[in-house]
């Protein structure tokens, strides 16, 4: 099987990472892949060479790319789809020809994203649920949530797939094992305006002394994420925050060792990829109460979602994860373990035969 990826932009991000993780695997199982973009990053770039994927940048050469595959996937796609059908006739004629699956990640309201996005918003609502009926012979949403979003658009050939994560083989030993007086968080993820970091920061900044002195802990936070940096100066005063911008991704991971939950106020996610990355490493999880959260954890007894308004509620929840840390550790790591890497991609292997076919 050959398999062409297409992602408008390819920049190292939650997108290009569930790319780059299912086109390793199947590469690891015998398939030819290849990943194509109309721009990338260098890193990017770097990233997918050193794994031995072959990379098509630009116009030209995504057409000739496409040529050579027996099916192409796109996540998203957008500006792969509007330069089809408005700029370019020899992509429009391969992409109608070649069977097509496209991924799409979901995209937040209007009134939760910030106002400066609503032009690029506003078309891409206007345009992409169009040019997805064109194109795609099959839709494959990253939850229910995302797919009642698309059947509310009129898309009807469309499945649920849940991203997939590597789990490793055994609950992970924690750099440093949770002890008492210190307990540390860890938000992973972009400082979008819906994902509330600014929330999140006020609210630990108001409530630390109170939950230091109710759990007898010091609680410690780190941000880390595209855009978070822009957020230093405003908790330059409290050094138990630490927050950086984009990390590579082994640094990702590394934080997710030495850290002991993972906490997010973000108020819309199409998947919510770290929550689970984080299970998968044995750290429970503070969440807002949305339709996602509810979907992928309300069975798993090491996530916790609430309003995030009231700090009682906050330390009931810490207390809890205290006084039970290694069952809960446990607990997430299992968890994790439905969102194997693996079973999604067994689940892309039959979407991508039974396209084929058809």
């Amino acid at each position: 099987m050959q398999v062409m990826y297409l992602i408008g932009r390819i920049q190292r991000g939650g997108q290009f990472y569930v790319a780059l993780e299912e086109a390793k695997l199947l590469r690891i199982r015998g398939c030819s892949v290849a990943m194509g973009g109309l721009t990338a990053s260098s890193r990017a770039i770097l990233e997918l060479r050193r794994c031995g994927i072959e990379v098509y940048i630009g116009l030209e050469s995504i057409i000739e790319g496409i040529s050579k595959y027996d099916l192409i996937h796109v996540h998203d796609g957008l500006r792969i789809f509007l330069t089809a059908k408005l700029g370019n006739k020899a992509l429009n004629n391969l992409l109608s020809k070649k069977p097509v699956v496209v991924t799409y990640h979901g995209m937040p309201s209007l009134k939760i994203v910030e106002f400066k996005k609503w032009p690029d918003l506003i078309v891409f609502k206007t345009l992409y649920y169009r040019l997805l009926r064109r194109y795609a012979n099959q839709v494959i949403a990253i939850s229910e949530f995302v797919k009642r979003e698309l059947k509310n658009h009129g898309i009807r050939n469309v499945i649920v797939v849940h991203n997939g994560i590597v789990v490793e083989d055994h609950l992970p030993n924690r750099e440093h094992p949770l002890d008492v007086g210190q307990l540390k968080l860890l938000y992973i993820g972009s400082a979008a305006k819906h994902k509330r970091v600014d929330f999140l920061l006020k609210y630990l900044v108001e409530s630390k002394k109170h939950i230091d002195r109710v759990l007898n802990v010091d609680i410690s936070l780190t941000v880390a994420g595209f855009g978070c940096d822009k957020f230093k100066k405003l908790v330059e005063r409290h050094r138990w925050i630490k927050i950086f911008g984009s990390l590579e991704r082994e640094n990702i991971l590394h934080l997710y060792h030495t850290h002991h939950v993972f906490i997010s106020a973000s108020m819309w996610e199409g998947f919510g990829l770290p929550y689970l990355e984080a299970l998968g490493r044995g750290l429970p999880v503070i969440a807002r109460d949305i339709p996602i959260t509810r979907e992928l954890l309300t069975n798993c007894e090491a996530a916790f979602l609430l309003k995030l308004g009231n700090p009682a509620e906050l330390i009931e929840i810490l207390k809890i994860i205290i006084n039970n840390y290694r069952y809960l550790e446990r607990k997430a790591w299992e968890h994790a373990q439905e969102f194997r890497l693996d079973k999604h991609v067994n689940c892309l292997v039959k979407v991508y035969e039974r396209v084929l076919r058809s």
